[in-house]
């Protein structure tokens, strides 16, 4: 998952929030907080899938070899535990990429729903 994306815009959140020096409102860090889970949750929902269909689609090629029968856990082993010659349904989810906030986007997106919601940013 993009957990470490989450904290690395979290913490780019918060420092960008101390740079004015002053007590946050609590209202605030929720939003601050919702506001950077929601804004990979496109881009982790793209990369999760992908990494699943992908996975069904390996299992469904060792099920068919015959694969994984002598083999504990059975083709789901196999196809975790990885070094096989299955194929893939493309080599990457790079296309969803496009998902993926900027930590520019993510600031400015920020700053105007803070703008649109009236929520005060200090106390």
């Amino acid at each position: 998952m993009g957990y470490g994306k989450l904290v690395f815009m979290a913490v780019l959140l918060v420092a960008l929030s101390y740079s004015n020096a002053c007590e946050l409102t609590e209202e605030y860090v929720l939003a601050r907080n919702e506001f950077t889970k929601t804004g990979y949750e496109s881009f982790d929902k793209c990369k999760n899938s992908y990494l699943l269909a992908n996975y069904w689609f390996q299992t469904a090629q060792c099920f068919e070899r015959g694969e994984g029968k002598n083999t504990g856990g059975g083709c789901a082993h196999v196809v975790s535990s990885g070094g096989h010659d299955y194929q893939s349904i493309i080599e990457t989810g790079s296309f969803c990429e496009i998902f993926k906030p900027t930590s520019g986007t993510m600031k400015t997106s920020f700053k105007e729903y803070v703008n649109e919601t009236n929520i005060q940013k200090c106390k």
